[in-house]
């Protein structure tokens, strides 16, 4: 396989798996009350709800960035 080719299909890879995180954090967010009612009672701090939801939407632009390959390789800048 081409190099070129390689790098599409990564490119590819990434934005359908960030649009994946990306949706289900905006379904949490939209759907949030539907949520908190199917979690058994109202009275879960909405708090952490919203916690997850933002870290599906940072997972999602951090994979569809692939800021996690540059974060990953930050132990070799402490030389």
């Amino acid at each position: 396989m081409d190099r070129n080719n390689t790098t599409v299909v990564f490119l590819l890879g990434r934005l359908i798996v960030g649009t994946f995180f990306l949706l289900a954090g905006l379904d949490s967010l939209v759907n949030l009350e539907q949520h908190m009612r199917t979690t058994g009672s109202m009275d879960n701090p909405i708090i952490f709800m919203l916690v997850a939801t933002a870290l599906l939407v940072c997972g999602a632009v951090a994979v569809t960035n692939a800021t996690y390959v540059i974060l990953s390789n930050l132990w070799a800048l402490r030389k």
